[in-house]
């Protein structure tokens, strides 16, 4: 759904208000003296490409390997509302028995449970949790 994003962050002093829009995506902060911040953010960046242009196929291939039969979608980052909003708006209703496959590790119960609120139908899996189930 989302493109491979990274936050390079040159706040010096104060944010007052981080977007909450971003999501979940790394953060670097950039140091101006530091050699290594331009390294860093293009390992960020090359990571991110990767997870985001090979997990869906590595999920594709484990289901067929294990001969998964169940619908799911795929996401290369954990999800997130907006993100369950853009599935929503793809898909045009999110099924009763649509599983979203999202990268370990889990997230945590109080961040699912929001999740479920936003979408109580979608059943929400990591790689580990949708091949051992």
């Amino acid at each position: 759904i989302l493109a491979a994003l990274v936050l390079l962050d040159a706040v010096e002093d104060c944010d007052e208000r981080r977007s909450p829009y971003l999501g979940n995506i790394p953060i670097l902060r950039w140091k101006p003296d530091s050699p290594l911040v331009m390294e860093r953010l293009l390992g960020l960046l090359l990571a991110e490409s990767f997870r985001h242009r090979y997990f869906p196929r590595q999920v594709a291939w484990l289901s067929r390997l294990r001969r998964v039969d169940r619908p799911y979608y795929c996401l290369s980052r954990p999800p997130e509302p907006l993100t369950l909003l853009e599935l929503r708006r793809r898909t045009g209703s999110v099924e009763a028995d649509l599983t979203v496959v999202y990268p370990d590790p889990p997230l945590d119960s109080e961040e699912t449970r929001l999740l479920h609120e936003f979408e109580p139908r979608m059943r929400l899996m990591t790689p580990t949790m949708f091949f051992s189930a």
